[in-house]
């Protein structure tokens, strides 16, 4: 990679966070998107009852995965907020929950943000490995970074924007297995995850 060409990857990626970042504050502290709630409280949940199952008998419909991956940033932001003094017992933790959930649903937003930005980093992989042009896989990143849409969504804590990071993740692995010559133990192991 040129320096040119990373410092314009760079960049871009930094374009992205912050179209991305602007909008994760709607509606605050209201829970405007009920999407939102759904698999953030599974994500609660599994925290308050301290066991890892997302489901429950209320009809918890959604991919779980999304849940799991919000279980590290949630005990963190709990764990800071304890540690800042926002919450002092269990029992306060659990009002916020119950009375303000929109605390909660930055750290979910923020976890969105991300995903949101490293699909246009895969964006970038996939079309420099399809096209070998780094022209076109800057053009092609730059455009999913400006997308209203893709940044639309990537403002609020749906599952849309952590699915299409996942499904260009495997397209990754399946072109990057493709164009390769050997394939090593390490590649089939890191492609596994």
């Amino acid at each position: 990679m040129k320096l040119n060409e990373r410092k314009i990857l760079i960049g871009l990626l930094f374009l992205a966070f912050f179209l991305r970042l602007g909008g994760i504050f709607h509606g605050f502290p209201l829970m405007v998107f009920s999407d939102e709630s759904a698999t953030l409280l599974a994500s609660l949940k599994m925290l308050g009852t301290l066991s890892f199952h997302a489901a429950d008998a209320s009809g918890y419909y959604y991919p779980a995965l999304l849940s799991y991956i919000y279980l590290p940033f949630l005990s963190l932001f709990i764990i800071f907020g304890h540690w800042l003094g926002f919450f002092t017992s269990i029992q306060q933790i659990k009002e916020v929950v119950f009375f303000n959930l929109g605390y909660f649903v930055i750290v979910a937003r923020l976890v969105s943000v991300f995903f949101g930005v490293f699909t246009v980093y895969l964006v970038y992989k996939i079309s420099k490995i399809l096209f070998a042009n780094i022209f076109i896989s800057l053009l092609a990143s730059f455009f999913l970074a400006i997308n209203f849409f893709h940044v639309g969504t990537s403002h609020l804590a749906n599952t849309w924007v952590a699915q299409t990071f996942f499904y260009l993740l495997i397209l990754f692995w399946a072109i990057y297995f493709l164009k390769k010559t050997k394939v090593t133990f390490k590649d089939y192991l890191l492609g596994s995850f």
